[in-house]
């Protein structure tokens, strides 16, 4: 076994058709991952909201959801992106351009 993590590893208990499905996915980064990694490097720390809105504007999306989607999976299964947080542990949040307030990330 490689010392290398792996990303969506089926637990022991999981049935070999779920240890498959584990095997074949693909975990590299596409060219829309790398651009807003790229962006929130360069500009972040951020909200979702905001990356997506300053991404769709640079044209690279066409849509604010297809935005979200790449951020999340960024966040949730490559895990390049952590809240940032205060002094005491506390996710630090920012007011979207809805108003409500939301975890700023930054890029690991």
């Amino acid at each position: 076994m490689s010392d290398e993590p792996t990303l969506f590893e089926a637990r022991t208990t999981d049935p070999e058709t779920s240890h498959a499905a584990a095997r074949a996915l693909d975990h590299t980064l596409k060219s829309a991952h790398t651009y807003v990694l790229s962006w929130v490097r360069a500009y972040g720390p951020a909200t979702d909201d905001h990356i997506a809105e300053a991404v769709v504007a640079c044209g690279k999306f066409e849509r604010h959801e297809q935005a979200r989607r790449v951020i999340r999976t960024l966040r949730e299964r490559h895990g390049l992106l952590e809240p940032v947080v205060d002094d005491d542990g506390q996710p630090v949040t920012a007011t979207n351009s809805s108003g409500r307030a939301a975890i700023l990330y930054r890029a690991v």
